[in-house]
């Protein structure tokens, strides 16, 4: 009596195989997705500390902040942008899912009120629990983080 035994892989067993497969690629997908997001907020807290140097280069040559008192303007203002290019910044970065600065979904900059020449920037992040400063505020109608 002769057996015949053919090599190879049946159909189950491959198709456990593409399930893993399809899995695992799932999983690194999401990662991938979530580690974009952090780079493009690093990115923006990277925008905002240039637009903070140039902004007390500009405080330290002048002996003010730029903009009227509670000014707050989209740093796309092009009287804001005066202030600082090009002397105090080449140019202001748009954010990262922006190709373009534009009047949404940029930074946000107030010159505040109290007379103290204390200003802020705003930028909204996309990944609010990687150590993104908090509280959330509203700064000039943008939800800020």
């Amino acid at each position: 009596m002769k057996l015949n035994f053919s090599r190879g892989f049946t159909l189950i067993e491959l198709l456990v195989v593409i399930a893993i497969i399809a899995i695992l690629s799932s999983v690194v997908l999401s990662s991938l997705n979530s580690a974009r997001a952090k780079s493009r907020d690093a990115t923006r807290k990277q925008n905002i500390a240039q637009l903070v140097r140039a902004t007390s280069l500009y405080y330290n040559q002048n002996g003010d902040i730029p903009g009227a008192t509670n000014d707050c303007v989209a740093v796309t203002n092009a009287p804001f942008q005066a202030f600082l290019i090009p002397t105090y910044i080449k140019q202001i970065q748009s954010d990262p899912t922006k190709s373009t600065l534009d009047t949404s979904g940029n930074y946000v900059y107030q010159n505040q009120a109290d007379g103290t020449g204390k200003y802020r920037y705003c930028a909204s992040m996309e990944n609010t629990s990687a150590g993104n400063t908090s509280p959330a505020i509203s700064m000039c109608g943008v939800s800020c983080i």
